[in-house]
């Protein structure tokens, strides 16, 4: 699947403190852990993730932005003249080769028979939902193309900016895009005019900045039009491509084997690991944590003391082993069940709520084991805890996303986490990390801030 990533600042993440158990930010353990991860990801202060960036989109470049629809434009317009692509198609603008999509594969094999050829303007339109996972709204989407032979590769989602800020966003999701490549096709989302005016200043930005523009798409109800060519011309308008488009049910089939669809919108997306809906419900959930919470309790009551490992952490070693057995229990409960029982989500949440150190094992298993489709076993478990209760679990499952290139569920798992706990460290860093287009793999580097040891053995008398 092509990574998808949400960055952009909207406010999340900045609150005041909230009360905190051991399990909290504010623990010296946590802190410690943070900055080990911090430095892991490059971040030179750990405790201060580019706040100014954090509250809005970084300084507009110095440079006047007052280029046409592309005439004139320093960078030969959307096209490069030099790579022989055609002037113009009867609906949007071919790509020269194909785009080349790779579903549900991290490191693609060129030859697989699941790439997933794209020839056209249609054929764009109709694979953005699916590399964002849902339908977007008031939106401007950026496919990234790399490599010799177009492959579309990261992808980026990101609300309409307000009138007063479109340069400077326009100007970092430029910046943005250029960590990646220098090819891109731009699309705006919007019941209004106001998509179609942000698309034309992202463009400015992109052409200065170098970038090659395959199509500039406004989309606005079933219509998508086009923004005029370097030559001043604008092509017709389509429609928007149905399910039925062949790039639409290719890519379908290919999420649908593993175990995604395309939701109608981030709500719903958002809507899906939100808990319970109603008050019993919720209710029942805090009886159910309450309960996992005792068990919990005993649990570590029962740990014999005579037991200990090299760093001296008998409970944390059995705490470990046990959240493990609950993570393996979640997706045998899933495969078998296509979901989680809600007692067995009540124990997990609870498990990689108490511990640091667990939740960050459970994390790097998470990433180690590629095979696994850990996106909705997570995500069924949410659907029955309290957010409340769930923030590490949260975290947990926007960072599996992350990994995955599910940058939308992503951003709104780290989302509700710091809407219930402003000060969680962890989200805070992975939202920062996404809003500056980190790649997923870099998530690799969480494995050495592992210090599992090999199951405890009984101390010798």
């Amino acid at each position: 699947m092509t990574t998808s990533t949400e960055p952009g600042p909207d406010g999340n993440g900045t609150g005041s403190a909230s009360a905190a158990d051991a399990s909290s930010c504010t623990d010296e353990s946590e802190a410690k852990r943070f900055r080990e991860l911090a430095r892991v990801f490059g971040a030179q202060r750990a405790d201060d993730l580019d706040e100014d960036e954090l509250a809005g989109y970084p300084e507009d470049d110095p440079e006047d932005d007052e280029l046409g629809d592309g005439a004139g434009c320093p960078y030969g317009g959307w096209w490069d003249d030099e790579a022989e692509c055609p002037d113009h198609a009867a609906a949007g603008r071919e790509i020269a080769g194909g785009a080349r999509l790779f579903p549900h594969h991290d490191t693609p094999d060129p030859d697989s028979p699941a790439v997933i050829k794209v020839r056209d303007a249609a054929g764009l339109l109709a694979a953005v939902p699916h590399t964002i996972g849902f339908r977007p709204e008031e939106s401007i989407v950026v496919l990234i193309f790399t490599g010799p032979r177009n492959r579309i590769g990261p992808s980026m989602r990101l609300d309409l900016p307000p009138a007063a800020q479109q340069r400077r966003f326009a100007s970092h999701v430029a910046g943005l895009t250029l960590r990646h490549g220098t090819t891109a096709a731009l699309f705006s989302y919007s019941s209004s005019s106001l998509g179609r005016q942000v698309l034309r200043t992202v463009l400015k930005a992109f052409l200065r900045k170098g970038i090659r523009v395959i199509d500039a798409i406004a989309v606005r109800g079933n219509e998508a039009s086009f923004l005029p060519g370097p030559d001043g011309r604008t092509e017709p308008s389509i429609a928007v491509p149905a399910d039925g488009h062949p790039v639409a049910a290719a890519l379908s089939a290919a999420n649908a084997f593993a175990g995604r669809a395309v939701l109608d919108s981030r709500a719903e997306l958002a809507a899906s690991i939100a808990g319970p809906a109603d008050g019993i419900a919720t209710n029942i959930a805090r009886q159910r944590i309450a309960a996992a919470q005792q068990r919990h309790r005993e649990a570590r009551r029962a740990v014999p003391t005579g037991i200990r490992t090299r760093r001296g952490t008998s409970f944390t070693t059995a705490q470990r082993i046990h959240a493990e057995q609950l993570l393996h229990a979640c997706v045998a409960s899933f495969l078998d069940q296509h979901l989680v029982p809600p007692d067995l989500a009540a124990d997990l949440a609870v498990a990689v709520e108490a511990e640091v150190s667990v939740r960050d094992h459970l994390i790097c298993l998470v990433i180690d084991d590629r095979e696994t489709a850990w996106t909705p076993v997570l995500s069924s478990c949410l659907q029955s805890v309290n957010p409340s209760d769930a923030v590490a679990l949260c975290t947990m499952l926007g960072v599996a996303a992350y990994r995955a290139g599910g940058g939308a569920l992503a951003a709104i798992c780290f989302e509700q986490a710091l809407t219930h706990r402003p000060d969680y460290r962890l989200a805070r860093l992975m939202q920062s990390m996404l809003w500056h287009a980190v790649e997923p793999r870099a998530l690799d580097g969480m494995r050495s801030l592992d210090s599992s040891e090999p199951a405890a053995t009984p101390a010798r008398r």
